[in-house]
């Protein structure tokens, strides 16, 4: 079906008649690798013969040929595409159909050759702004596609949303269409797994556009097409609203050129971000830690030098609801163009540091804005292509997030890591230890490859670690799935406290690391939308670390703040959620049915919406899509209520803190 796709475009040319004109757009045709025959028809209802124009593009919108077609009273005409156009050239394309007469209407047909599989499409007259397709479906039975093309001459930029049924945006992708181009995929083509085996698509475009979708069963023995449906402009609600007029930005990638100077402890930095505008925004802002906002060199958006220090160029602001600053800059943006940001800055350490790694604290909100512009926000994805030298004589080791790779440097060492997918800014890792002071091993763990650095005076917190990865990861996989991340896990070990999770990788002690290797699957791959949300992640870490018989269900009295105690556009989360969000989970696993029905949900929710941040309320949906079972009256209770009807006191530090004293007010995850 794939190749079929690939044959088709849809849009439309201006021509000129008399009267007034009407256009039918023929959505694809398809003569390539003979797999594919295409038919169509045109009727006239009027008494009078009509004339009918009809323009072929071709794959990439170019005009292949011209034909006028005479439709006899009371009939009409019907062939293949070779018959009625004779001469064209284009393997595949679309046609447009100019006629004068409000009667005329159409159909096409395609049929797959090798099983006989068809289907048929009306003619499309109607173009919008804004599609929807109200169905896709991505399953072991069917496989769904779609079209999308640019009906006007001018270029149009084009946004695309894939949405779940319980409203959870799956993924956003940008496309620009020249005049008349058109954009054709499969859904797993476009967008990043997983796709729920169920979704709908919004549409978006700056010039009017047309578009279908197309179903395939089967191995192409049952075909379905469906037109697009017309849609008003797309509306946000207010808790979406806030958040973009807080965060403003949808960043696609950061790349980023750190130099360590471990003799000085300076710090030098280059970070290029490419984003979109947000709906509705205007003017881009970035998060960046004061140390670095009191070392910027040099500032460049879209080609154009800004001064940090001039208030026409850049304003530091800040919003009702949240402790985060955001970098303002001062010029007025399109929604529909990317954009790209250069910056350059320094930031000054103590000398003589033998390791430079990531400083992450959630509970606080504090992110990778420490090393390079971003956006703090756990729903804020992109890809990250990070490169990181040293200018010192010693060799270093190096370990983090994604793929790591040596480079040959003439000045130093250097290495790059690339996410090679989205991610949170706030969950790349990275550690660079000199070797005189820090062990590195690697080893292979379940089939997947693990590399443990820890310091030289500690090494036998290697082989602890080692050994509870041993019986822990495969515990995860069966229970929840493959291991989230394809280039594996990359550990540093400390000697005591808590730790902090990372994609494919932590910061931890060996106390702290079935915590911190359990937030692979909830935290840095299953995502809460905001800050505040993700109360959720910690609570269902706790319980499934913990075991059976940790927690008690929660009382049916309780009521607290955890959620509605903060703004959604603020940073850090309740710690309450480390026991009574554990408690939560159990009174969940219990009325469902027990602990393997509450596993057997994670293991769902894991498989369908990693990388597709969701709220407190979206879960819910989930789950009550999921066993018919609604649970938003008790969460009502439990999260959005006032915390003075709190049932029984708040805890003070998280649950499973007490295990350390010198832990007693720190979380699991958190390391200083």
């Amino acid at each position: 079906m794939k190749q079929f796709l690939c044959a088709f475009c849809l849009f439309g040319s201006i021509l000129s008649f008399s009267r007034e004109l009407k256009t039918l757009h023929l959505p694809h045709f398809t003569t390539k690798g003979g797999n594919w025959t295409t038919e169509f028809a045109l009727t006239n209802s009027s008494g009078e013969s009509r004339a009918a124009e009809i323009t072929a593009y071709d794959a990439e919108g170019d005009v292949n040929g011209t034909w006028s077609l005479s439709l006899p009273a009371m009939g009409g005409v019907q062939g293949s595409i070779e018959d009625l156009c004779p001469g064209l050239t284009a393997e595949t394309g679309s046609l447009s159909i100019r006629t004068d007469e409000p009667t005329i209407s159409g159909l096409m047909k395609f049929t797959y050759s090798s099983t006989g599989g068809s289907s048929s499409l009306p003619l499309i007259e109607e173009t919008s702004n804004y599609l929807v397709l109200p169905l896709l479906e991505n399953n072991a039975k069917w496989v769904s596609g779609f079209a999308f093309v640019n009906s006007t001459t001018q270029t149009s930029g084009l946004k695309l949303t894939l949405k779940s049924f319980e409203g959870i945006t799956v993924q956003t992708v940008y496309r620009e269409l020249a005049g008349h181009g058109k954009l054709v995929a499969m859904l797993d083509d476009l967008f990043n797994d997983p796709i729920p085996t169920h979704v709908f698509l919004e549409v978006e475009s700056e010039q009017p556009l047309t578009g279908f979708a197309l179903s395939f069963s089967d191995q192409n023995r049952q075909i379905v097409a469906v037109p697009a449906k017309v849609s008003p402009a797309f509306s946000q609600s207010a808790e979406k609203q806030l958040l973009n007029d807080t965060f403003r930005i949808d960043i696609q990638e950061i790349e980023a050129t750190l130099d360590f100077h471990p003799n000085s402890g300076l710090m030098e930095g280059r970070a290029v971000l490419s984003f979109y505008m947000l709906p509705g925004q205007t003017k881009a802002l970035v998060h960046l830690s004061e140390h670095l906002r009191n070392r910027i060199e040099s500032i460049r958006l879209n080609g154009e030098s800004l001064d940090d220090q001039n208030q026409n160029d850049v304003q530091l602001i800040y919003f009702d609801g949240s402790s985060q600053p955001g970098l303002e800059f001062q010029r007025e943006l399109s929604p529909w163009k990317k954009h790209e940001l250069v910056m350059t800055y320094e930031k000054n350490d103590q000398a003589g540091l033998v390791a430079f790694y990531t400083d992450v604290n959630d509970i606080y909100g504090v992110g990778n804005e420490t090393f390079w512009p971003t956006i703090n926000r756990p729903s804020e994805l992109a890809r990250h292509r990070l490169t990181f030298n040293v200018h010192d004589n010693q060799p270093y080791h190096f370990i983090g997030s994604g793929l790591v790779e040596e480079q040959n440097a003439t000045n130093g060492q250097s290495w790059t890591l690339d996410t090679e997918r989205p991610i949170a800014s706030y969950t790349v890792m990275f550690f660079l230890g000199a070797q005189d002071t820090f062990d590195l091993e690697s080893r292979i763990v379940n089939g997947i490859p693990v590399n443990i650095m820890t310091s030289l005076n500690h090494v036998q917190l290697t082989q602890e670690a080692f050994n509870i990865l041993e019986n822990w990861l495969p515990q995860l996989e069966e229970d929840l799935g493959p291991f989230p991340m394809p280039r594996g896990l990359s550990l540093f070990i400390t000697s005591g406290g808590g730790g902090m999770e990372y994609f494919g990788g932590s910061i931890t002690s060996n106390w702290a690391l079935q915590h911190e290797i359990f937030h692979m699957y909830y935290a840095c791959s299953t995502i809460a939308d905001t800050y505040r949300d993700s109360w959720w992640d910690e609570a269902i870490c706790v319980w499934y670390e913990e075991g059976p018989g940790a927690f008690d269900p929660i009382v049916d009295f309780y009521s607290s703040n955890i959620v509605s105690g903060r703004s959604p556009i603020d940073v850090g989360f309740d710690t309450r959620a480390y026991y009574e969000g554990g408690e939560m989970f159990e009174h969940l696993s219990r009325t469902m049915g027990g602990r393997e029905a509450l596993i057997a949900f994670l293991s769902y929710t894991w498989g369908n919406y990693r990388f597709s941040p969701f709220t407190t309320q979206d879960l819910l949906r989930i789950l009550k899509n999921y066993n018919q079972t609604d649970y938003f009256d008790e969460f009502q209770q439990w999260l959005y209520t006032d915390a003075n009807k709190a049932g029984k006191n708040a805890s003070v530090c998280p649950y499973h803190c007490v295990q350390l004293p010198e832990a007693a007010l720190l979380p699991r995850h958190e390391y200083r």
